[in-house]
C-alpha cells in the first residue's frame, strides 16, 4: 500500500507553547556558555600569541571575505528549501520565507539541529502544515549527510586506513535515502498503522508517513539533482573559507585535502549528537589538522576562529531573525 497522500493527513492544530520555545533558547544559551568556557580553555592553552601571530594575516578583508563566503552558503540553503516548499505547492513570500530560514540558524547549536524545526512553526501560519514542512526538514538533513559524506572522500588519498569505514557508513547513508525516495518508509508506517489500536499512536504514525511521504517526493528524481547541486554549492562555499582561514594561520593544505577535512569533521561532530557537535567537530578537525603537519596550538586557534564564524556567527544573526519575526510562535498566525 502507497503511503497516504500528504494532502490527506491531519494536522497537529496546537503550535508548539511559548514554554517550549523559551526551553529550547535557554539550551542554546546553556550550549553558547559551555562553548565560551571552552573556547576560553583553549586559547588558555595555547596563549594569544598564536592568534596575535595570525592576524595581520587574517586583516578585515579575508575576516570579509571568509564570512561573505558563509553567507553564501546559507544563500544557497535557502534557494533549495524555497525550491521545496514550491516543489511541495506552497508559496510564502521571499522576503518573509527568507526571515523564518534564517531564524531557523538560532537553532544550530542544538542537538542534530532539532531545534530548526521552528521553521515549521512560522510556516504553519501561512497553511503550510506540520507533516510537510516536518518533511522538508527531512529532506534537507539527508541531502546535507549525503553532500558532506561524497566531500569527506576527498581526505581518503591521505586517510587510507579508513575508507573502509567511510565507505561502510556512505552505503548506509545512500540505503536510507533509497528507503525514503521509494516510498518503503511510508509502507513501513503503513503496515504499523494496519496494527495500532491506540487513536493518538495512529495519529502520530500518520504524521510520520505523511512526513516521510514529503521528503520521498523531495528527494525522488525530479528533485535530487537541484537538491545535491544547491548542497553542494552551500557547503562547498564554508570549505572554500575553511581553506582560506587555514591558510592565513600558516596551514597551508590543498584545497581537496581542507574540503575533506572541514566535511568528514562536521559529519563526526553531527553523528556525536552534541549539541552544534560542539567537542566532536573540534576534535576530529584537530586530530586530522595535526595529521597533515599542522602545530597543535595552531591548529586548535584556528579552530575556535573558524567555529565562531561559522557556528556562533549562524546562531547569532538567527537569533536576530527571530527577533524580527517574533520569538513568540502565536503571534500573527493565519486562521
Amino acid at each position: 500500500m502507497a503511503p497516504p497522500s500528504i494532502d490527506l493527513i491531519p494536522d497537529t492544530p496546537v503550535e508548539p507553547s511559548s514554554a517550549k520555545m523559551r526551553s529550547i533558547l535557554r539550551l542554546t544559551m546553556i550550549v553558547m556558555v559551555v562553548a565560551t568556557l571552552l573556547y576560553g580553555a583553549v586559547v588558555g592553552v595555547t596563549g594569544w600569541e598564536t592568534l596575535a601571530a595570525a592576524w595581520p594575516r587574517l586583516g578585515d578583508g579575508l575576516l570579509v571575505q571568509a564570512l561573505l563566503l558563509v553567507l553564501l552558503g546559507y544563500g544557497f540553503r535557502f534557494l533549495r528549501w524555497e525550491y521545496f516548499a514550491r516543489h511541495l505547492g506552497h508559496r510564502i513570500p521571499v522576503a518573509r520565507h527568507l526571515l523564518y530560514y534564517v531564524a531557523g540558524l538560532a537553532f544550530t547549536a542544538t542537538p542534530g539541529k532539532a531545534g530548526e524545526v521552528v521553521k515549521s512553526v512560522y510556516m504553519r501560519r501561512h497553511g503550510v502544515t506540520y507533516p510537510v514542512s516536518v518533511g522538508m526538514l527531512v529532506a534537507e538533513r539527508a541531502l546535507d549527510v549525503v553532500v558532506m559524506g561524497l566531500m569527506a572522500l576527498l581526505v581518503m588519498s591521505w586517510f587510507k586506513d579508513y575508507l573502509p569505514w567511510l565507505a561502510g557508513s556512505l552505503a548506509i547513508l545512500f540505503a536510507g535515502l533509497y528507503v525514503l525516495v521509494n516510498g518503503a518508509g511510508g509502507r513501513g508506517m503503513q503496515f504499523l498503522l494496519s496494527r495500532v489500536s491506540s487513536s493518538r499512536l495512529k495519529h502520530t504514525l500518520m504524521q510520520v508517513s505523511s512526513s516521510l511521504g514529503s521528503a520521498g517526493l523531495l528527494l525522488g528524481r525530479r528533485c535530487l539533482g537541484m537538491g545535491l547541486g544547491l548542497g553542494i554549492l552551500a557547503w562547498g562555499s564554508e570549505a572554500i573559507a575553511f581553506w582560506m582561514l587555514a591558510d592565513a594561520f600558516g596551514i597551508s593544505l590543498p584545497i581537496v585535502l581542507a574540503a575533506g577535512i572541514y566535511s568528514l569533521s562536521i559529519l563526526v561532530g553531527a553523528l556525536s549528537f552534541l549539541p552544534g557537535g560542539l567537542g566532536g567537530t573540534e576534535s576530529a578537525m584537530g586530530v586530522m589538522l595535526v595529521a597533515v603537519g599542522a602545530d597543535l596550538a595552531t591548529a586548535l586557534t584556528f579552530i575556535l576562529v573558524f567555529r565562531v564564524l561559522t557556528l556562533w556567527f549562524a546562531v547569532f544573526i538567527g537569533l536576530c531573525a527571530m527577533g524580527v519575526v517574533g520569538a513568540e510562535p502565536n503571534e500573527g498566525r493565519s486562521p
